[in-house]
């Protein structure tokens, strides 16, 4: 087993976890088993693999983050591609507050009971205006 152990390189395991590597695949990677992983992060990091799992995964979605906020400005739809797939981020639109928009430049109260309006002004005057 100590053979495999200098197969594994500390850096490399933690840039595969903060990139969202499944273990399975890490081990492949080292040409381990993922037991022999556990046992490494275990003597190497002192936690068990989940803990050591976890702690990788706030990493990498703090490096998202990063990423968000300096291509919001620039490309605002990978930056909600990747809040969504590896933040777990989402739309939430129940928070947003319904506005009623009133029009105060005299439309005609059909206009305003919920028909569309044309931005033409009406060929008939309205009752202000007679």
């Amino acid at each position: 087993m100590e053979n495999t152990f200098s197969k594994i390189n500390e850096a490399e395991l933690q840039m595969l976890e903060q990139q969202f590597t499944p273990k399975s695949e890490i081990a492949k990677y080292f040409m381990c088993s993922e037991h022999e992983l556990d046992i490494f992060v275990k003597d190497s990091f002192g936690c068990d693999y989940q803990a050591f799992h976890d702690t990788m995964e706030a990493r990498g979605k703090a490096v998202i983050i990063q990423k968000q906020m300096r291509l919001a400005d620039k490309n605002p739809n990978v930056a909600i591609f990747l809040g969504k797939a590896y933040c777990g981020q989402k739309e939430d639109n129940a928070e947003i507050p319904m506005v009623r928009v009133v029009n105060d430049l005299g439309a005609t109260p059909s206009a305003t009971q919920g028909e569309a309006c044309s931005a033409e002004p009406s060929a008939e005057p309205s009752e202000k205006e007679k």
